[in-house]
């Protein structure tokens, strides 16, 4: 009888915990998921920011919390960069770290009632605070002239024209890819990058021998400027400046091009 007594309470707990168990799933679990909506809302899907004369697009990655952001200044060069965003209500809190420099920053903000509009603080490096504002973009509304921040091989970033001069000396810190690898051209030519730094060089020549070519330029954003000359490997003697713009980390074309023609337009990365 003692056994079968203890056997059944045994029995019991175990019930009891398994009931328990299942309870914490449901109480847990089901309010994330309530969460999640409701911010996939509220977050909208693009955030115009202006903060200490800088003009920031930041774009966010489908419903997540994460945004890709780019910021433009006159006169400077651009910046971009991923912001994390964790929410409290309606008060909002953002890590950034930004390309190229690795620079780290943090927000706190506020947004409004009707999750039109944010404004709070920034603070880069543990530095002094700055003001910031936003305007947050819902679904189907988004602000259009940034969208080349998810496409920045195009879109509205200003085309550079005039003098071609490598700024060589200045080529530092400010380049999205890394250009290093074997290239095809639509010259017909096999054309090998080396990068460092800002700093680009390439060894270029012709599947027949006809031409084969150096050049050295300077990153300057999506930008590539420098001079090219024919060298001796092969018959001709060419030489002049480019212009080059980057598409992506596989591809870029080029824009302009002063002194002797150059045959080539387009390059696309082999490896």
């Amino acid at each position: 009888m003692r056994t079968k007594v203890i056997r059944n309470f045994y029995v019991l707990c175990v019930g009891v915990l398994l009931v328990c168990a299942a309870a914490s799933i449901i109480l847990v679990c089901h309010p994330a998921r309530v969460v999640a909506v409701n911010l996939d809302t509220r977050l909208g899907v693009q955030w115009q920011v202006v903060e200490e004369g800088w003009t920031g697009a930041w774009v966010r990655r489908g419903s997540s919390n994460t945004f890709d952001a780019r910021w433009t200044m006159p006169g400077q060069s651009e910046i971009r960069g991923v912001i994390d965003m964790r929410l409290d209500g309606r008060n909002v809190k953002m890590s950034r770290v930004d390309q190229y420099t690795n620079q780290r920053c943090e927000y706190q903000g506020q947004i409004a009632n009707d999750w039109r509009t944010a404004q709070g603080w920034v603070s880069c490096n543990n530095g002094p605070h700055a003001n910031w504002t936003a305007t947050i973009y819902k679904q189907g509304e988004a602000y259009q002239g940034n969208r080349e921040v998810l496409s920045p091989g195009y879109g509205s970033v200003v085309r550079k024209e005039g003098p071609i001069v490598p700024q060589y000396s200045q080529a530092q810190g400010n380049w999205r890819y890394d250009l290093t690898g074997v290239w095809s051209c639509s010259d017909g030519g096999t054309y090998y990058l080396r990068q460092l730094g800002g700093n680009v060089w390439w060894y270029g020549e012709a599947s027949n021998g006809r031409w084969s070519n150096i050049f050295h330029g300077a990153l300057d954003g999506d930008w590539l400027e420098g001079m090219w000359l024919d060298v001796p490997k092969g018959r001709d003697r060419s030489n002049g400046a480019m212009r080059l713009r980057l598409d992506s980390r596989d591809e870029f074309h080029r824009e302009q091009n002063t002194g002797d023609d150059f045959g080539g337009s387009r390059w696309r990365r082999v490896r």
